[in-house]
């Protein structure tokens, strides 16, 4: 049995069964994301200008996506774009996985959610590599 024993997991214990679904968990949140980041830098010109889109677009997605606070605590318009946030989804996934208390979303939909946002990502991304360049490459 693994003691996870840092502050947001504090006291969750994982057994040699239970690393599984934690690792495909995280390995379709991070799936995802990869494809966020891909769709974003294809058309990008600069890697300053992509590093400055995902902080425009991630932090504020990790803000409100229930990792700082509840989505139970949360009021009017924050928790609004709470709900249509996919980060949203794949945080309450990993609670539901690591059997943390205060996942709004179910564990059915977080899964169908995420899923769903890194197969749209997916075929976006392979519909943006297959397109023929607009410019010149010299």
């Amino acid at each position: 049995m693994i003691f996870l024993a840092f502050a947001p997991l504090a006291g969750v214990r994982i057994g040699a069964l239970e690393l599984l679904p934690v690792a495909a968990a995280i390995f379709l949140i991070s799936f995802t994301l990869t494809g966020l980041g891909f769709v974003i830098a294809w058309r990008m010109e600069s890697t300053s200008g992509f590093h400055a889109i995902m902080n425009l677009l991630l932090v504020p997605m990790w803000m409100v996506s229930g990792s700082l606070f509840p989505m139970a605590t949360a009021h009017g318009w924050v928790k609004a774009i709470m709900w249509v946030n996919p980060l949203t989804y794949s945080i309450a996934l990993l609670n539901h996985v690591l059997r943390l208390p205060n996942a709004a979303p179910g564990a059915a939909a977080s899964l169908a959610v995420t899923a769903a946002f890194g197969l749209v990502l997916l075929l976006a991304s392979g519909l943006m590599a297959a397109q023929k360049p607009v410019r010149s490459a010299a």
